[in-house]
């Protein structure tokens, strides 16, 4: 009994005294591995987590760089759907605006190219053609339509049209820009056409032909080969004058030289007419035969206008010369019989007497004259200057009512001032007025009313 309780009391104490398991060696061997294992896994977790950091970034990143480039490209496609719309809708524009031109508009256009091609135009100038009967005959609208539609240099315009002129004429700079300018003439601004002149050098020397030297003038003390390009304007102009007209020596040069005529400088107009070699009588006699031609003239009349500063210019000399030969005091035969006041009568007239006959009814056409006051008008020196017996012969051949001349020069007097009877009597009748005889004087009283 005894030793049964020693037994089961010595194996409850064998059992009291046994080792916990913390205690144990195994115990701590394996929960020393167990942390080594649990160690390992979260470094393995950090990394992990650090590369699914990283990796996360990246696709971050790799999302806003592609982000970006999405927006890019959704900008440039924008952009280019932007300009395509806008090339499109300039080209629908263009379209619409070419859609509005009409025919006559886009003919009017292919013509006004056509002829800038062919020649050279201000823009004036290239309107008139258009439009102008005598061109093409656009409405005036159309035509300013096309030549807006033109990229033209219009200095460059006149400036060939300068050119073209100088080509087949000569011209002072004056004329040219004149022509340039004037509306019968090319229709330049002012401003083009100096522009076109100062490109061509007018004081530009050049050589002249050997023959044209042998012709100038033997007593000229210019007899220089070369000259500028004014000069030689200025010759070939004044030759060309002398072609179609009479002039003297002055006449001549101041119609090279003055502003009413081809404008150049003084120094050129006579440089050019001292090459001439020019017979002054014979350009005398011309210009007297083309008085006579077109108006009557007596001997002293005719001098006069060949002499006078108002007239030809030329010398006294040249004009008797040119005088002599119109042979004044030769008979030519008339178709009318002369007659004097006695009733005597001649088949023939000098020449003075058949111009005289032809001044006193181109008189009469625009004027009231009594036969003292006609005779006086055609033999002073004030008037036409025939000799007194001629002035007396042609107002006899004439076949005139001088009362109603009396009456017109009546009339003609009250249109422009009061006069009583005796006051018109007296201004119609007197020498200082117009010399008709008392009772004409009286008749046109009784006809006006006074």
């Amino acid at each position: 009994m005894e030793m049964n309780l020693k037994t089961g009391g010595s194996t409850m104490a064998r059992s009291k005294t046994k080792k916990p398991v913390y205690k144990r060696f195994w115990f701590w061997t394996i929960l020393i591995l167990a942390m080594l294992v649990i160690g390992n896994l979260g470094d393995e977790g950090s990394t992990e987590q650090t590369e699914s950091t990283s990796n996360s970034e990246q696709v971050a990143s790799e999302e806003s760089e592609s982000k970006e480039e999405v927006e890019a490209s959704t900008k440039e496609k924008d952009k280019k759907e932007n300009s395509e719309t806008g090339s499109e809708k300039a080209s629908k524009e263009k379209k619409e605006e070419n859609n509005k031109i009409t025919t006559s508009q886009k003919n009017a256009v292919q013509e006004a190219e056509d002829y800038l091609e062919f020649s050279a135009f201000s823009r004036e100038g290239l309107l008139n053609q258009l439009s102008s009967e005598a061109g093409s005959g656009y409405p005036r609208e159309d035509a300013e339509y096309a030549v807006n539609q033109l990229k033209v240099d219009w200095n460059e315009q006149a400036v060939k049209s300068a050119e073209n002129y100088m080509d087949v004429s000569a011209f002072s700079e004056q004329e040219l820009k004149q022509q340039l300018t004037s509306d019968a003439g090319e229709g330049f601004t002012e401003e083009q056409a100096q522009y076109a002149i100062d490109q061509i050098d007018f004081s530009k020397e050049e050589t002249v032909s050997e023959e044209s030297s042998e012709e100038s003038s033997a007593d000229s003390s210019e007899s220089e080969s070369d000259m500028t390009t004014s000069q030689k304007n200025a010759l070939q102009e004044a030759e060309s004058y002398l072609e179609y007209a009479a002039f003297s020596k002055l006449g001549l040069i101041d119609q090279l030289s003055s502003d009413y005529g081809s404008g150049y400088p003084q120094e050129d107009a006579e440089f050019a007419v001292n090459q001439l070699d020019v017979n002054w009588n014979e350009q005398a006699v011309k210009s007297a035969e083309n008085y006579l031609e077109y108006s009557s003239f007596s001997e002293s009349g005719l001098k006069q206008q060949l002499t006078s500063d108002a007239g030809e210019k030329f010398t006294e000399e040249q004009a008797q010369y040119a005088v002599e030969q119109m042979n004044f005091g030769g008979n030519e035969s008339s178709s009318n019989e002369s007659s004097d006041d006695d009733g005597s009568s001649d088949g023939s007239m000098t020449k003075s007497k058949q111009n005289a006959v032809a001044q006193a009814e181109s008189y009469l056409e625009f004027s009231a004259f009594s036969k003292k006051g006609l005779i006086r008008q055609l033999s002073s020196d004030a008037g036409s200057g025939y000799p007194r017996e001629d002035a007396e012969f042609a107002v006899n051949q004439l076949d005139v009512d001088w009362n109603e001349q009396a009456v017109k020069s009546a009339e003609s007097y009250l249109d422009t001032m009061s006069f009583s009877r005796d006051g018109l009597i007296q201004q119609l009748s007197s020498d200082a007025g117009n010399g008709f005889t008392r009772e004409q004087a009286e008749y046109a009283a009784d006809q006006v009313g006074l």
